[in-house]
């Protein structure tokens, strides 16, 4: 988790985007947010927040993990990637944000 939060705080070399695909688009809209919103609530995620992972990226290099959130009342799912490119020096660290919309069921919450 803290690795996320470093790469979202925009360390030189680090990149993160949400995915634009329709229902993290319309989670967004629907509580108002934009990408600083979005930004604060992966800042916030905690210990608490964490679900399940980490799960192997069958296609790309990278692990997927799963955090639900209370947001504007509804739980939102929310699935992260880190994933390295390049050699050991001047490596670029990049966070997907995958999935960023609400939860079709609920979530396991291990260590809340």
């Amino acid at each position: 988790m803290q690795e996320m939060k470093t790469i979202i705080t925009a360390r030189p070399g680090c990149t993160w985007e949400l995915v634009p695909r329709r229902e993290n688009m319309d989670f967004v809209a629907d509580l108002g947010f934009n990408l600083s919103a979005v930004r604060d609530e992966l800042l916030g995620l905690s210990v608490d927040d964490y679900g399940f992972g980490p799960i192997q990226d069958r296609d790309q290099p990278g692990d997927f993990w799963v955090f639900g959130k209370r947001i504007g009342g509804r739980e939102a799912y929310i699935k992260l990637k880190v994933a390295s490119f390049g050699g050991l020096k001047g490596s670029l660290k990049a966070l997907r944000v995958v999935s960023f919309h609400e939860a079709e069921q609920p979530l396991p919450h291990p260590f809340s």
